[in-house]
C-alpha cells in the first residue's frame, strides 16, 4: 500500500480495526499502547500550577526554553538561537519532562504536554514576570 493511501486513510478516519491492529504490529506496538498515546494526545494541560510556574521563575533559562517549546522550537533551534550548551539544554528540558510540560523523546525531541490554547496563571508568577 502506497504512502499516500495510508495518509488518506489517517485523514478521513475510515480505517477497519483489522487495518488498525496490522499496523500496529508492523510498528510492533500492542492495540491497547497505541489507543493510550491517543488519549495522552487529548489530554494536553491548559494552565500550569503556581508551583511549576514558580519553578520556572526559579530558572530564567528554564523559563526561555519553556518559551522555546511552547513557540515549537526544536532541540537544535534552540541551540542556534539561544546561548545555552548542549548539557545545560538536556537538562532544562529534562526538567520540563518532570514537569509535565513536554515529553523528552529519543534524539532530543521534544514533544508538547500543553494544549494549544494554553495561557499562564492570571496574575501569576510568569505574568507578573513578564509586567
Amino acid at each position: 500500500m502506497s504512502e499516500a493511501n495510508v495518509k488518506r486513510m489517517f485523514v478521513t478516519g475510515r480505517m477497519a480495526l483489522e487495518r488498525i491492529e496490522s499496523i500496529s504490529q508492523l510498528i510492533e506496538i500492542e492495540l491497547s499502547d497505541l489507543f493510550q498515546l491517543y488519549q495522552d494526545t487529548k489530554q494536553k494541560t491548559v494552565q500550569l500550577t503556581t508551583e511549576q510556574e514558580r519553578q520556572l521563575m526559579d530558572d530564567t533559562q528554564l523559563l526561555l526554553v519553556a518559551v522555546c517549546v511552547r513557540n515549537h522550537l526544536t532541540y537544535k533551534e534552540i541551540l542556534q538561537h539561544y546561548a545555552i550548551s548542549p548539557t545545560d539544554l538536556i537538562q532544562r528540558l529534562a526538567h520540563l519532562d518532570r514537569l509535565k510540560i513536554i515529553d523528552l523523546l529519543p534524539n532530543n525531541r521534544i514533544k508538547l504536554r500543553i494544549a494549544e490554547n494554553f495561557s499562564w496563571i492570571p496574575h501569576g508568577p510568569v505574568e507578573r514576570f513578564y509586567e
